[in-house]
């Protein structure tokens, strides 16, 4: 589990560790945090641990349908962690997707290689 290297792939971000490898896990990970809706959740979660379906749908402006099909997903890959209590379930990441969630933000912003700043304009 090395540094994590971001790059654009046209108009997609693509995530790899600096070694070019990564484990199946992570690469889910890196996978899902891809994806904007999912992204979006991965972020909220990663600063509200054990928050409700209800709670991230209103922080994130979405109908819980959609957060609840989103997080089934998430489950079952095994990026979140879901306890029950009584009527509500909360939800949480579990401590290998915080890790590498944290070391692809940490991989800063990606940028478009073919990028360069324009020349300084004298006048």
């Amino acid at each position: 589990a090395g540094k994590v290297d971001c790059f654009q792939d046209g108009i997609f971000s693509r995530y790899v560790t600096s070694e070019r490898s990564m484990s199946a896990y992570d690469r889910i990970v890196a996978s899902r945090f891809q994806n904007g809706p999912d992204r979006k959740i991965l972020t909220y979660l990663l600063d509200h641990s054990d928050s409700s379906q209800r709670d991230i749908a209103r922080a994130l402006g979405v109908v819980p349908s959609v957060v609840n099909s989103r997080i089934r997903q998430l489950y079952d890959e095994g990026i979140v962690a879901m306890e029950r209590f009584g009527r509500t379930t909360r939800i949480a990441l579990t401590d290998d997707s915080v890790e590498v969630i944290r070391r692809i933000k940490g991989a800063g912003p990606c940028r478009d290689p073919t990028w360069a700043p324009a020349p300084e304009i004298r006048g």
